[in-house]
């Protein structure tokens, strides 16, 4: 018969193995959120990355090498240098069909030789990070073209402006839209 003493270093082993595997399998279920604010993940997501600053890259690889992959899994997104696409992997067709994309676009601020930026976003600020800040006459804020709010200014057609500093420089790009009383 074995004494105490053997027995005990068993049991110690055992147990560090046991509750090593029970931490698999919490991890294998846990979800994880990517943030600067410390928030939670959503209890629907495996994987929430959340930002206001910044985008998510998902993997880049050219034609030949998404073509090289063995046994895709289905819904495996890249996006391909080759052509600029992005591809998603269908396991029904045993193909990849590129992404469509509808028609709305955003454009980058330009920043080589920006002199000023008026974004609107409640204020007629110059985000460029000249300090060039225009100062507002008459004009209200109002919902921009696409509904966000603050966005763009209400002029009265008769003295409302915004006044920006004189520079030699200055070139505007504005959407405008017209609208008649009556």
């Amino acid at each position: 018969m074995q004494n105490e003493q053997d027995i005990d270093c068993y049991r110690k082993p055992i147990f560090l193995i046991l509750g090593f595997l029970m931490s698999l399998n919490n991890s294998a279920f846990s979800q994880v959120s990517i943030n600067n604010d410390g928030s939670s993940p959503d209890n629907k997501a495996m994987l929430d990355v959340k930002s206001t600053s910044k985008g998510f890259l998902i993997p880049r690889m050219t034609q030949s090498e998404i073509s090289s992959i063995l046994n895709p899994t289905d819904g495996l997104t890249v996006l391909c240098t080759t052509n600029n696409k992005i591809y998603v992997f269908n396991i029904t067709e045993n193909i990849w069909k590129a992404m469509q994309y509808g028609s709305g676009t955003i454009s980058p601020v330009p920043t080589d030789g920006l002199i000023l930026y008026f974004p609107f976003n409640g204020n007629a600020n110059d985000e460029s990070g000249n300090g060039n800040n225009g100062t507002v006459y008459g004009a209200t804020l109002t919902a921009d073209r696409f509904g966000s709010a603050s966005s763009a200014y209400d002029f009265n057609g008769v003295n409302a402006y915004i006044n920006i500093p004189s520079h030699r420089y200055i070139k505007c790009c504005e959407w405008v839209y017209i609208s008649h009383a009556g």
